[in-house]
Parts: C-alpha cells; sequence; structure tokens
C-alpha cells in the first residue's frame, strides 16, 4: 500500500511549482475505522473494517487546484476529486471531477453526523450523483450561494463511437438566522430516473439542529428524511434520522431507515461513536432487512 502522506507531498509540490508545501499547500484529511457490534445479516459481525469504502483520505489544495485521493481496505487509490478553480469576476469556476452539491448529507464520514448513510444519500448514489465531471459556476449574494454546472449525465454510458451526454444542474441555498433552504435540480436522460430534485431545509439553535430533506425523481414516488442533532456538552453529541422512501416500480413497498447515533470529541480531531441503524425494504418477505449496531473512530488533520 503507498503512503498517503507521500502521496500528498508528491501532488501538492507538483502544483506549486517547487514552492514549499508547508506555505503553499492545504493539506487535509483522516483516517476512519469501525467495529460491528451485531449484525443481523451476520455479514460483518464481531469484525473490524473501515468506514463505508473508505479507509483514509487526503486532501491537497494548492493554487486553485484540489485533489483528494482516498483507499479502501484493498489498497486501491481512488481520486474523489481532482479539479481546478479560478475567480472570473464575482463568481468562481470549477472545472474537473468535484463533488456534487445535491443533498444535505456529505460523503465524508468526518463530515457526517452517523457512519451510515440515510436513504436520500444512498438514493442519489445509485443515480451516480455523488461525483460529476464537468464544470460549475458559483457566487454568493448575501445570505444566498447560487451554483449552475454543466455536467456529464451520470446516468449515461456511451456506448463505443458514441457521444456523452451532458446535464444541467442548479443549486441554491439560502441561510438567514439559523434557517437554511436549499435547492438541487440535475437533469439526467434515463427514462427510469428522470431529473433530480433536491428540497432541504435546516434549523439551528444554540445546542440544537434539525433537518428535512424530501427528493423527486421518477424512480421514487416519494422520499422524506428528518433528523436533528444535539451538542449535550463535554464532547457529547447525539443524533437521530429518519427516511421513508415509496419506489415507483412498486407503488407501495414502503423502505424506511432508522438510524440513532452518540459520538464523543476523544480529542479535537478525534471522534469516537456508537450507532444503531434499522433498515426495513418495505417487502412482504424482507430479504434485504437489516438492523446493524456499529462503533466507529474517525481522526482528522
Amino acid at each position: 500500500m503507498m503512503n498517503k502522506k507521500l502521496i500528498a507531498l508528491a501532488v501538492a509540490a507538483a502544483v506549486t511549482g517547487g514552492v514549499s508545501v508547508a506555505q503553499a499547500a492545504d493539506v487535509t484529511g483522516f483516517a476512519a475505522a469501525q467495529f460491528t457490534v451485531s449484525d443481523d445479516t451476520a455479514t460483518n459481525e464481531s469484525a473490524f473494517h473501515p468506514t463505508g469504502d473508505t479507509l483514509a483520505e487526503v486532501d491537497v489544495a494548492a493554487k486553485g487546484v484540489r485533489i483528494d485521493v482516498d483507499t479502501s481496505a484493498g489498497g486501491d487509490l481512488n481520486f474523489e476529486q481532482a479539479n481546478v478553480t479560478t475567480d472570473v469576476g464575482p463568481a468562481s469556476l470549477t472545472v474537473g471531477v468535484f463533488n456534487s452539491n445535491i443533498g444535505l448529507e456529505k460523503q465524508d464520514v468526518n463530515e457526517r453526523s452517523f457512519i451510515e448513510t440515510g436513504l436520500a444519500f444512498n438514493h442519489i448514489a445509485t443515480q451516480n450523483a455523488i461525483n460529476l465531471t464537468g464544470a460549475n459556476v458559483g457566487f454568493k449574494a448575501g445570505p444566498a450561494a447560487i451554483g449552475v454546472a454543466l455536467v456529464n449525465d451520470p446516468t449515461f454510458t456511451p456506448a463505443a463511437g458514441e457521444s456523452d451526454k451532458t446535464s444541467f444542474g442548479v443549486s441554491a441555498d439560502f441561510d438567514v438566522a439559523g434557517v437554511g433552504v436549499g435547492v438541487d435540480y440535475l437533469t439526467q436522460d434515463s427514462t427510469a430516473v428522470g431529473n433530480i430534485l433536491d428540497l432541504s431545509l435546516t434549523y439551528s439553535m444554540g445546542a440544537l439542529g434539525l433537518n428535512f430533506e424530501m427528493v423527486n425523481d421518477d424512480a421514487v414516488d416519494s422520499l422524506y428524511q428528518f433528523g436533528g442533532t444535539f451538542d449535550a456538552g463535554n464532547g457529547i453529541t447525539v443524533a437521530a434520522r429518519y427516511g421513508m422512501q415509496t419506489n415507483a416500480a412498486t407503488g407501495s413497498d414502503d423502505q424506511t431507515k432508522l438510524d440513532l447515533a452518540v459520538s464523543y470529541a476523544l480529542a479535537d480531531n478525534v471522534d469516537v461513536s456508537a450507532e444503531y441503524s434499522s433498515y426495513d425494504d418495505g417487502s412482504t418477505a424482507g430479504t434485504t432487512n437489516r438492523d446493524v449496531t456499529l462503533v466507529g473512530v474517525v481522526a482528522s488533520f
């Protein structure tokens, strides 16, 4: 397995043209792992394994260049993001591969309240809309942050000799006095999925944070998710989330997912968490139902 620190330094040196990494590059990242206490599918019960698919990640930003490299337990390297950003008048232009703005939940576990991802994130991920390739123009106006993107269609795979298709995306986020409103939209050619619309609402007051999210496309009749976090003090945070999804193909079979978590800040950059997650696929057979209890640790730098 390649040393991630060396990769970060090599990439940073390349993009800074020999200037000192400490002066020119911002190097961040995390390492994460989890222990499955119980899992009624018995897939990973009583075993250690990486959080999600990512064991560690190193992110390098220098002179407008952003490169995020992560690795799985098998040692495979993946470029999560590789892009360049430059100012164009009052706006910023980003070109390359970048994280999608669609949805509330972040891709990296060190930026989430839970180890497991929620129904909304999972559905967006099935549309390959977590990472996008193309160009995005973003700008801020008072409490609003707006982005407009032209990207490769994430649901379309061109055949030999066939050109790729493009998608148009727009995101708008407003945050005033602790109330946040988000609107994300992405066109897609796929008739099975259609265009994705994600609406979100957040509210924060002191130690309490609440959120609501709705996802709509042709693959679901409805998808709603709501949750909250509470900072109990002394480094302890509790979180809860519930989601419900009805698939368009069946018109019924409501999928539900409940997540409960408590985390403790062991150090400024180290969080330890315990989490219970219950998923019901909504079918009579319940072949993919899953109840799991996890303990995880994330260290950031």
